[in-house]
């Protein structure tokens, strides 16, 4: 098994036992994912390279692995170190996420195969393991950011809100995909985010705005966890589900789509947008509602 690199701190922080044990057991989901990721991109490269050699009894043997942690990581994080009493606590409810988390990909059809169980089997056995180990040896932990998977009720609750704020429709699209924009929207692709405002821009408009812990929701509850998270999450863009941020007051709403667009709604959030990235029109997304937007004259 790898090391869990989480495990050797390089920025030393006064940090509970708790909590320790908490961030080293994110670290390790973290980690162990990526280390099976690649293992399976590795083998799909192998294949393409070498011809039509089956892969299916390999692939079983990985993807599963990678899917059992991406299953467990949420379930740890549903709760905050602050809300366990005690490092026993803590190992018992890690020991019990470890075991019984699942997913919508854990739980099909197309994993119940016996490779593909034992391999889950394996993952879970290896992440319980480890949280033993750690429990009998604690080691400083390189600290991450704040991520608290958020109930089911919680999810409800802030999806009737932000419906009710933005006109948006739980698990269906927003804004340029779908609807009438909302009054000064901005849209931009998100290649012009990532490559242009960037992310430590992006990060200071958020801290202008006042943005301590905001949520994250997206269209696929089931498979992709919805979260409170510090606002360093929101420079994570890609991915197949339609995900969208918002403070707790809703003042202001990002959305990223499946289609690589980000929409930028909120008259506070626009406007240090606007203020943070004077060239921001040029890369605006040529969307059908362009014309309604209230911009800044040519040059400003």
């Amino acid at each position: 098994m790898p090391a869990v690199a989480g495990t050797k701190s390089r920025r030393k922080i006064a940090m509970s036992p708790i909590e320790a044990i908490h961030t080293a057991a994110r670290h390790y989901c973290q980690e162990q994912r990526l280390h099976w990721h690649r293992r399976y991109d590795d083998l799909n490269r192998r294949f393409y390279e070498g011809g039509d050699r089956p892969i299916t009894a390999e692939k079983n043997a990985i993807v599963p692995r990678y899917l059992v942690l991406e299953a467990i990581k949420p379930e740890v994080e549903r709760m905050a170190p602050d809300d366990l009493r005690s490092v026993e606590e803590a190992v018992e409810w890690l020991l019990l996420v470890g075991g019984l988390a699942q997913s919508t990909s854990t739980s099909s059809q197309t994993y119940r195969e016996e490779t593909a169980i034992l391999a889950m089997r394996e993952e879970r056995a290896n992440f319980a393991r480890f949280v033993l180990a750690f429990a009998a040896q604690p080691r400083e932990v390189e600290p991450l950011p704040y991520c608290r998977t958020l109930s089911r009720g919680e999810s409800n609750t802030l999806w009737s809100a932000v419906n009710a704020r933005w006109g948006t429709t739980r698990g269906g699209y927003w804004y340029p995909i779908s609807g009438t924009p909302p009054s000064g929207i901005l849209v931009f692709g998100e290649y012009a985010v990532e490559n242009e405002l960037g992310e430590e821009r992006l990060q200071r408009i958020l801290s202008e705005v006042g943005a301590g812990r905001v949520f994250e929701l997206n269209d696929m509850p089931g498979e992709v966890a919805e979260c409170e998270v510090d606002p360093i999450f929101v420079g994570e863009l890609h991915g197949l589900a339609e995900t969208y941020w918002t403070p707790p007051d809703l003042s202001w709403l990002l959305y990223a789509s499946h289609d690589a667009t980000l929409a930028v709604a909120g008259e506070r959030l626009v406007e240090a947008f606007q203020s943070a990235w004077p060239e921001y029109r040029a890369h605006l997304y040529p969307w059908p509602f362009s014309e309604s937007l209230p911009l800044a004259p040519q040059g400003g």
